[in-house]
């Protein structure tokens, strides 16, 4: 039950019961009502957007990262298998072709020079797994250019 309220009046010298109005009692349940709406719609949001539960989109995003990252390691893995390559097609110009016909060998220097001055990976920069990207792109790009000054 809802407690009494009063106040003194002066003029009569005796206290007065304070009748509150149905317009204030209706304000307060609809604010009341408005407060729960709009702290049930927020509590919703943050549970959603918190890794407690999945949604088949995040699943299905989930495992195409898991799949990009796969790639990225066998890509890797036939890149070390190039440079192997590239290794031994350079051994065999140096010591085989490179003596039968009289030349002189290309140094290691000239053959493993590197890119100089501008970042050309800016744009692949600022993604949760763009180190790996730029990796690969970097040695995508030296094998490359070791392989036109072999040729």
């Amino acid at each position: 039950m809802a407690k009494v309220k009063y106040y003194y009046d002066s003029e009569n010298l005796a206290y007065r019961k304070i009748k509150t109005k149905k317009r204030t009692k209706f304000a307060y349940v609809a604010l009341f009502l408005v407060a729960s709406a709009l702290f049930g719609f927020l509590s919703f949001v943050v549970l959603l957007n918190t890794p407690f539960f999945e949604t088949p989109k995040d699943r299905l995003l989930t495992r195409e990262i898991e799949n990009f990252k796969l790639q990225y390691a066998i890509l890797n893995r036939k890149m070390d298998q190039i440079d192997e390559v590239l290794e031994h097609i350079q051994d065999r110009d140096n010591n085989i072709y490179r003596v039968y016909f009289n030349t002189s060998a290309i140094p290691d220097e000239q053959r493993k020079a590197g890119f100089g001055g501008v970042n050309r990976y800016v744009e692949l920069e600022g993604y949760n797994n763009s180190d790996l990207v730029v990796n690969t792109s970097k040695r995508v790009d030296v094998i490359s250019k070791q392989l036109a000054i072999q040729s």
